[in-house]
């Protein structure tokens, strides 16, 4: 029994010893061991912006805001007959209403005319022709207020005579959304003049445009031939 004794003693140590391995062994192997994979992380792509939308036919807008303008009147009085040399005036007016009298108080010659032409807050007026000298007595652009009626004046003097023209050109200002302000010509209204010959003002012209030759062709001859004249005739006496 004594000698069986330390046979297992034996056996009970070396048994602990194993296990003491075996504790100390394992928690280094599960430190080296390499981390599972982590799972890949999905790239967030970047959001591209919406387009912006696209822009309406910019002659299609411009007609649908000419429809909302108010329909007004104009009124022009371009003489039929006019004078080399004689000046006229010429007024344009432009009213919102139908109920304002916009032939009284016109100081031109020519017939009144009024026609219906569609009206915004602020509109442009010009008045042009060849073989006229026209001068504007108001600005070109003004505001057409509610109420009344907004004048434009020329003072327009024919230089040649014979059938010529006068063109009128309304224009208004309109805003255009997404695209700003935009100016509006009406079609021209033109009207033919039968400018007559102004004989006085004919000669007035012809001397301030040849005075010099007159006074070296005309006038000295005449003044030398008169001296002389009046030198024989002391003479003679």
């Amino acid at each position: 029994m004594k000698k069986k004794f330390p046979i297992v003693f034996g056996v009970v140590i070396i048994l602990l010893a194993t296990m003491l391995l075996l504790f100390v062994s394992i928690p280094q192997y599960a430190k080296k061991a390499p981390p599972p994979p982590s799972p890949p992380v999905a790239k967030k792509r970047k959001s591209m912006p919406a387009p912006a939308p696209a822009l309406p036919d910019l002659s299609e807008t411009v007609e649908n805001e000419l429809k909302k303008l108010t329909l007004g009147r104009i009124l022009f009085n371009v003489p039929q007959e006019m004078k080399v040399g004689t000046k006229e005036r010429v007024e344009v007016r432009i009213a919102k209403n139908f109920t304002e009298n916009l032939s009284t108080g016109l100081r031109g010659h020519g017939i009144p005319q009024i026609e219906e032409i569609k009206v915004n807050t602020l509109m442009g007026v010009r008045l042009n022709g060849d073989n006229f000298d026209i001068k504007a007595l108001s600005h070109e652009e003004q505001i057409v207020a509610g109420d009344g009626f907004t004048q434009w004046d020329w003072n327009v003097t024919p230089l040649k005579s014979g059938i010529q023209s006068l063109l009128l050109t309304v224009t208004l200002r309109i805003k255009i959304p997404n695209y700003g302000e935009e100016r509006k010509d009406y079609p021209v209204f033109e009207r033919r003049i039968k400018v007559k010959v102004n004989p006085p003002y004919a000669i007035k012209k012809f001397i301030e445009s040849y005075w010099q030759w007159i006074v070296t062709v005309i006038l000295i001859p005449m003044i030398g031939w008169f001296v002389n004249k009046w030198r024989k005739s002391r003479k003679k006496k």
